[in-house]
Order: C-alpha cells, then structure tokens, then sequence
C-alpha cells in the first residue's frame, strides 16, 4: 500500500501525560456514590477517601505506555495514599515536591525551591479575619524542607463556606506578589517559586529536553491547573469540571 505523501518514514514518539488527580481521576466520597465505583484513595485511618469511576480508569487505561507524571496539590503522605497505580515522577504539593520514580525527593529542585519561610505573621493576620470561632482553620502549607504557603478551610467544607476567604486571599496574594490558588473548599496562598507550572518545566527539561521525540498530553479540572496544561501538546478535561464550566461548556 502506498504511503500517504511525506509519511515516507515512520517516526514513533514517546509519550507523557503529566496528570492532576483530584476531580480528575478521583473524586471524593462527597461527590458520588462509593459503592458503585473503586476506591482510589484513603484518609490517614484508611477509610475509603477517594474513588474512581469506570471511565476514569479507562482513560488511564489509555495511557498505559505512557509515562504518566502526577501532577497534585497532595503532599507525600496524601500520595502514599493514593491507590491508582503510579511508578514514575511526581510533582506533589502544589510544585513544592519532585519526587524521583523510587519516592525519594529530587534535591536539585528541593534547593531550587528553598526553605520556605516564617508564616507566623500571616497566619496570625488570617485567622483575626477568619476566626476559628466561626470555623475556619488557617493551614499551613509545607514539606519537609519547610513552609511554601498556607489554605484556608471550613467545618462546613466546600467552596462555599470558604467564598469569603477566597476573595481575600486572591488579594492579598496580589499585595504579596504571591500566587493565588482557588482549590475548592480550600483557597491557597504559594509563595513565589512554587507551582506545577514551575515544577513541570523543570520535569520537561529532564524529560522530555527534545520535544520533537515526545507528545505531551496534560489532564486537569481547575483553572489552577492551566499554567501547567498550557506546557502541553494535548488536553484533556472532564466535561463537568470547573475548567471546563469557567470555558462556557457546562450551562
């Protein structure tokens, strides 16, 4: 058979799915009815946190050759939760963390990343606006090389009971020069530096330092998720997600 004009020479790529997790492969027990789906993920007393749908799976099923890097807000010990099975990179805590495939931390972006710095002052002006009294917790954000933010939640969980809070860390992340991340239920301050963008170009110069060889896809649901997802090739989003609702597909 003849071969279609310029496809003379078959070139095959490698491929890269750089994955968010959270209401895009699994969604909490909150949000759908566990017993009909797989569990996913647990808490810290390994009850069933997270579960992931029949068609969630089949997309990772999709993916199979790839390399697939999660990409999350979730720290270490919230991955080592996680029961999808994963075995290469993973970009954790919001950009914070690189893990190499054998769970030990890259230290070259450890060191890029820095110490973090003191939060004292600024947890202490949050919590006067959002009072435990009225059930808010301010949160440290941190690893183990120190603190890289903090969130914002409430005893009523959700967007919102935390709507307030959102808007004022939106602005004081733009007095900061910080970055603002609209998790749901949980509103976040990062510091400069930190980010899955950050933390993905970094992977990609590893990875991937030839991307004529490589198809990247990304896989994301929040607006949070765009500055890494532009880096991609290819993107996939659940069609009832926040990304795509704020793209004016989902009425």
């Amino acid at each position: 058979m003849a071969q279609p004009h310029g496809r003379e020479t078959a070139v095959t790529l490698g491929t890269l799915l750089l994955l968010d997790l959270d209401d895009t492969v699994m969604l909490s027990r909150r949000k759908l009815n566990p017993a009909e789906h797989t569990v996913s993920a647990v808490d810290a007393a390994g009850e069933a946190l997270c579960h992931s749908t029949a068609q969630h799976l089949a997309l990772l099923e999709r993916f199979r050759d790839a390399l697939v890097v999660p990409v999350t807000g979730r720290s270490e010990a919230a991955m080592g939760r996680v029961r999808l099975p994963f075995s290469s990179y993973r970009v954790l805590d919001h950009g914070a963390t690189v893990l190499y495939p054998d769970g030990s931390r890259d230290k070259v972006w450890d060191a890029r990343v820095g110490a973090g710095e003191d939060l004292t002052e600024l947890t202490a002006e949050l919590e006067a606006r959002f009072s435990p009294m009225a059930g808010y917790r301010v949160l440290p954000l941190e690893t183990r090389a120190g603190p890289y933010g903090l969130c914002i939640k409430h005893a009523e969980r959700g967007p919102e009971a935390t709507a307030q809070a959102a808007v004022a860390l939106r602005e004081r992340a733009s007095t900061l020069g910080w970055s603002f991340l609209n998790a749901p239920g949980a509103p976040s301050l990062v510091r400069p530096g930190v980010g899955k963008r950050e933390a993905c170009v970094y992977l990609l110069e590893h990875l991937c330092p030839d991307r004529t060889r490589w198809v990247v896809f990304g896989a994301g649901d929040a607006l949070s998720d765009v500055p890494f997802l532009s880096l991609c090739d290819f993107v996939v989003m659940p069609g009832q997600s926040a990304l795509m609702q704020a793209l004016g597909g989902v009425e």
